[in-house]
């Protein structure tokens, strides 16, 4: 007797081919997911530019079937926000410099 997948089987009519789909990922992750490194340049507003006119910033590119997601992590010197912020002030109660 066959059983229905579970809704997260997006479309597969029995649990046989579930399993074979699940098996494919296991065994071929890298057509199924990947992570890749990248990087812009951004101004000091953080508008996108050539190499030449703003700083370089590096990125993750993460994707999972076909979703993609980007993640960046930053440290910014807080004492060059000071003065360019409306919400400065509490940033530097909470985080100092």
């Amino acid at each position: 007797m066959e059983q229905k997948p579970a809704k997260s089987s997006r479309g597969l009519e029995n649990i046989s081919n579930y399993l074979e789909q699940l098996i494919d990922i296991i065994s071929q992750p890298a057509n199924y997911c990947g992570l890749t490194n990248k990087s812009d340049c951004l101004e000091r507003h953080n508008v996108k530019v050539t190499a030449e006119l703003g700083n370089e910033v590096p990125y993750a590119e993460i994707r999972i079937g076909e979703l993609k997601r980007y993640g960046v992590i930053v440290k910014y010197p807080l004492n060059e926000v000071k003065n360019q912020s409306r919400i400065a002030n509490k940033m530097e109660s909470i985080y100092g410099n």
